[in-house]
């Protein structure tokens, strides 16, 4: 008797054990959705055959012969390796290794900033249908936090490069219309400028053209002479570097004679020019 009141209670605590790992090993609400769900029946039917047997064992008056904790071990150790990951389980280790993968592809600005604004938009939709997706799973219980922070970076970082894209974008055309304003009117001004030539000439009586033959050889020679001026100073400013002396009265007289030639120069055929324009304006 003290044999099996010994059994009794070691077959009882094999009882608690088993139906605690029921409690762990069942995912379903009752024990008749296990027809539903193959392998975790398999898991709980075999429990359940242990469980039975170590109550067999553990009556009173039920065979005391021999222990009950080696087939409530195998009972368990059965269960255990008929137990495999869901399909449910495994949709989310793939969501989550996909997200990760998505995060480390995009966390870098430069990837992102390498694409068109058109892959841009569409990587912004698929964001946004994503984000949407882990909300409704995150809701059933079937996605983390993590992965609804690694979706909204992802997609506010994505919105934040699509606006400065789209802003570079609109300072790139607002510099190309100002170029191409600049062109019309450059354009625009040369004909006007043409075509006044034009009226000029057709509308200039001989002595005017003459007039404006002496302004252009006046022209011409204070060009002449401004060339030979600088000549000279860089001849002076290689003597001074040479020598390291002050340039003499004399080179100072010749440019200040220069200077004063040339504003001569240019003061007759600023009053050439003015003649010239009173003279065709008295005859218009």
């Amino acid at each position: 008797m003290a044999l099996c009141s010994g059994h009794t209670r070691e077959s009882r605590l094999l009882l608690l054990l088993l139906l605690l790992l029921l409690l762990l090993l069942q995912p379903c609400a009752c024990w008749i959705c296990a027809s539903s769900c193959p392998k975790t029946g398999a898991a709980a039917a075999a429990a359940y055959a242990a469980a039975a047997a170590a109550a067999a064992n553990s009556l009173p008056y039920g065979p005391c012969t021999g222990s009950a904790a080696g087939p409530a071990i195998a009972a368990a150790t059965a269960a255990a390796k008929v137990r495999q990951p869901t399909l449910q389980q495994q949709q989310q280790q793939q969501q989550q290794q996909g997200a990760a993968g998505l995060c480390m592809r995009f966390y870098k600005a430069r990837a992102i900033r390498a694409l068109s604004i058109p892959e841009i938009e569409r990587e912004v939709l698929q964001a946004r249908q994503s984000l949407g997706h882990l909300r409704l799973l995150q809701r059933a219980g079937l996605a983390k936090q993590h992965q609804l922070v690694h979706a909204r970076r992802l997609l506010r970082q994505l919105l934040t490069i699509r606006a400065e894209r789209e802003g570079s974008t609109g300072r790139q055309q607002l510099r190309q219309q100002q170029q191409q304003l600049q062109q019309q009117q450059q354009q625009a001004f040369l004909r006007e400028a043409t075509q006044l030539q034009q009226q000029l000439r057709q509308q200039m009586t001989p002595e005017m053209q003459q007039q404006l033959q002496q302004l252009q050889e006046q022209l011409q020679q204070q060009l002449q002479e401004q060339q030979e001026w600088e000549q000279q100073q860089q001849l002076m400013k290689q003597q001074l570097k040479g020598t390291r002396r002050l340039p003499s009265r004399k080179a100072k007289a010749d440019a200040a004679a220069a200077a004063a030639k040339m504003a001569a120069a240019a003061t007759a055929a600023a009053a050439t020019a003015a003649a010239a324009a009173d003279a065709a304006a008295a005859e218009h």
